[in-house]
């Protein structure tokens, strides 16, 4: 009765805490840009700043329904 509730009530904190883990990691490489010098490249950059949280986001989400099913 209240299983979906939960697996509601589930990926919610899971977006909460992507979202904050995405924020600091945004914080960190914006800080680790300003304190290397000269800064690198845009190339370099990007792939970091949008491949590690999609990557996290993806893996969480396998993850959580990986754990609905059993």
């Amino acid at each position: 009765m209240f299983e979906p509730d939960r697996a509601r009530q589930r990926w919610h904190r899971f977006l909460l805490v992507w979202m904050m883990g995405t924020a600091l990691w945004l914080a960190a490489l914006l800080i680790a840009q300003a304190a290397i010098r000269p800064a690198p490249a845009f190339s370099v950059m990007a792939p970091l700043l949008v491949g590690v949280p999609a990557l996290a986001l993806g893996l969480g989400a396998v993850l959580l329904r990986r754990r609905a099913r059993r």
